[in-house]
């Protein structure tokens, strides 16, 4: 009878010493599941990160490039208005030594360097240059001569500065529906000239 006793025990022993080890053997198991739930999550963490990351590279460079393309967008704009400036800068240059016979040389160096922007710009736009002709030719064909007439070219620089902020409008508007038909620019209203 003590033999059953004994075996039972012995069975027990193994049931318990089995059981330890499936309960070892789930443990473990669960150690291996949350470390490897664990790097999973750390991956899914680096993954986002580099999302958050090329998402930021990618709403910068739209950003940069919508600056461009507005700061361009203002070059194109500004383009007309700065040249009908310069020219009428030079030209009220070239008015403020009309009368000043002393500054002879001075009024013929002005009146040629406008003569020279307006030929520049000529060659560039001819349709444009045509409403640049009048009075400008009349002074280019003054100073061509051997001896250019103070007076005459005094008088042609005078008439430029008075007709000047009307033909700067009407250049700039040629100058933008240039622009618009090569498909570069809006249609914008002339600004006036100041």
């Amino acid at each position: 009878m003590f033999d059953w006793w004994n075996r039972i025990k012995t069975e027990i022993k193994a049931v318990i010493i089995a059981g330890g080890f499936v309960l070892a053997a789930a443990a473990g198991s669960m150690y291996t599941g949350h470390q490897a739930n664990k790097t999973a999550q750390e991956q899914l963490e680096v993954q986002k990160k580099e999302y958050v990351l090329k998402q930021n590279a990618l709403e910068s460079e739209r950003d940069e490039a919508n600056a461009r393309a507005i700061t361009y967008q203002k070059q194109i704009e500004d383009a007309p208005t700065t040249f009908t400036r310069t020219l009428g800068s030079m030209i009220n240059e070239a008015y403020g030594l009309t009368e000043k016979k002393e500054a002879e040389r001075q009024l013929f160096i002005a009146s040629k360097a406008l003569v020279s922007a307006r030929n520049d710009f000529r060659t560039s736009l001819d349709s444009i240059g045509k409403r640049l002709n009048s009075d400008i030719d009349a002074l280019a064909n003054e100073l061509a001569k051997p001896k250019p007439d103070h007076a005459r070219v005094s008088e042609i620089v005078q008439v430029l500065q008075k007709k000047w902020p009307a033909k700067a409008q009407e250049i700039e508007l040629a100058v933008r529906k240039v622009l618009t038909e090569i498909g570069i620019g809006s249609p914008v209203k002339p600004r006036v000239s100041k």
